[in-house]
């Protein structure tokens, strides 16, 4: 026969993880009004209260999850970046031919950079300011830890190129790590200002790697 100490603990349970919903949500609301916010007005330009009032909390309610602008700072990047990965990840395992794989996989980088380019504009121009910053540590260690999620992923798709014979024999983790530099200078080119459009670079960084790669 089951106790009552056994019969409670479902239903805490439920009660935890609407708790633990809750407290992501709000994060999440936190961390989209502060890209917002730090797109409007930059970091320099921007304040714990102005976040506070675009998520519609309370100050002392934000001070809760984060504890300063930096900390909001970093933690809105690296949601950022892992909103990127994942998207980046899912469009290199869907499969299909290998080249349109890779034309998928620097079209999902681009459009998700331009669809929050002032936002990455500010990330690029505050790299350095935050270099000493307990945030910009953060921001480094996440950024490294998805760079390898995502070369990663780029390299099975190269080492299931190769075995369908669609590519050369290459060494799939170097390849890997040269893809993911080209699509990053692709779009830094785009948010510096020094291509109009991404597009048509997307196409020609594609075309000269494919005939690095193809057999």
């Amino acid at each position: 026969m089951m106790t009552d100490q056994a019969s409670k603990r479902p239903g805490r349970r439920s009660a935890s993880r609407v708790r633990q919903l809750r407290v992501e949500y709000r994060r999440r609301t936190i961390l989209d009004a502060a890209r917002t916010v730090f797109s409007r007005h930059g970091f320099a330009g921007t304040t714990v209260d102005l976040i506070a009032r675009e998520a519609d909390v309370a100050k002392g309610t934000l001070y809760l999850y984060y504890p300063s602008k930096s900390a909001i700072y970093a933690a809105a990047v690296v949601a950022a970046l892992e909103d990127l990965a994942s998207e980046t990840v899912a469009v290199l395992g869907a499969g299909g031919p290998t080249r349109d794989v890779l034309r998928a996989f620097f079209v999902t980088r681009w459009r998700y950079f331009e669809q929050h380019a002032e936002f990455f504009r500010i990330y690029l121009t505050e790299q350095g300011a935050l270099a000493q910053d307990k945030a910009g540590a953060l921001v480094r260690r996440e950024a490294a830890r998805l760079h390898e999620r995502q070369v990663k992923a780029l390299e099975r798709v190269l080492e299931a190129g190769v075995r369908a014979r669609e590519l050369r024999r290459v060494n799939s983790r170097a390849a890997a790590g040269m893809l993911f530099d080209l699509s990053y200078g692709v779009i830094v080119r785009r948010l510096r200002g020094f291509a109009p459009s991404a597009a048509p670079d997307v196409d020609e960084a594609l075309e000269l790697l494919w005939k690095g790669l193809a057999r």
